[in-house]
């Protein structure tokens, strides 16, 4: 259920459990907050905060890491609008790259299978340089194909175009907002690679991204400043360093989460 007037969204129970297991940044924060910060605690609230750590995984690097580069780099597009072709096709190049990290997991590809990006110059009229593809598939189930395909082509459709989200930064002038709401995910999914923790208020961090908020990074025409984006530089870096080196698994227990959901189930069944 969406309320857009008081910006409230309500998931069902096997709903926000899917989108848990992914490490969905809009709903593994509700699992950080201070004690103090709910509103109320049902039973099922509690246990879902006690056994947080069990939506923890490797793929909030993904999660977190590939929603804020996505959402910086349009930023980035729509606010300097003297961009090369050839550095957007770099942006795009590497939001594709992100996403095809996860495909092999997903499309059940073999140990001879290949899917490569790469950018080389282009011979279109229109392009300095363009993205190409190299593919190696034998024997390929062709609905797995067209799936990885689909979401190829949805992130170049969607890629020159900013998400509800910046275009409503934008037009009321909210980007500072905006660009605070990136630098937080960031630090929060150092937390969870690193600690294994779930930090949805920034004490350590409040200052800065007050600062953010404010418009400290922003120029005179409202765009971010390069200061911002060496700042962003270096949180990319240390989220590489981190997903590299951390000691979550690679998948979230199914079998445990599984266990879980049945239990709360029949707690709801048996009154």
């Amino acid at each position: 259920v969406t309320d857009n007037d008081t910006d409230t969204v309500i998931y069902s129970f096997d709903k926000i459990i899917k989108l848990l297991c992914n490490c969905n940044p809009n709903t593994i924060e509700l699992l950080g907050l201070k004690p103090e910060h709910y509103f109320y605690l049902s039973p099922i609230g509690e246990a879902l905060l006690e056994n947080k750590t069990m939506f923890l995984s490797q793929a909030a690097a993904k999660a977190f890491g590939g929603y804020a580069y996505d959402q910086l780099r349009r930023l980035e597009n729509k606010s300097s609008p003297d961009v090369s072709q050839t550095k957007q096709e770099e942006h795009i190049l590497k939001s594709i790259q992100q996403a095809s990290e996860d495909f092999k997991r997903r499309y059940f590809w073999d140990s001879d299978s290949e899917l490569r990006f790469l950018i080389d110059k282009s011979a279109r009229t229109d392009c300095d340089s363009e993205i190409f593809v190299d593919i190696h598939l034998t024997h390929y189930p062709l609905r797995d194909f067209t799936g990885m395909c689909s979401e190829i082509d949805s992130i170049l459709r969607g890629y020159h175009k900013l998400g509800s989200r910046n275009k409503a930064a934008i037009s009321h002038h909210k980007i500072a907002k905006h660009m605070m709401h990136l630098v937080r995910l960031f630090y929060m999914c150092f937390d969870i690679l690193e600690k294994g923790e779930i930090h949805t208020y920034r004490d350590s961090e409040h200052e800065l991204l007050m600062q953010i908020r404010n418009g400290a990074f922003l120029d005179e025409q409202n765009r971010p400043i390069a200061a911002f984006y060496e700042l962003v530089n270096k949180l990319e870096k240390r989220l590489d360093y981190a997903k590299e080196h951390t000691n979550l698994p690679d998948t979230v227990d199914m079998e445990r989460i599984h266990d879980f959901v049945i239990s709360v189930n029949s707690k709801i069944c048996s009154g």
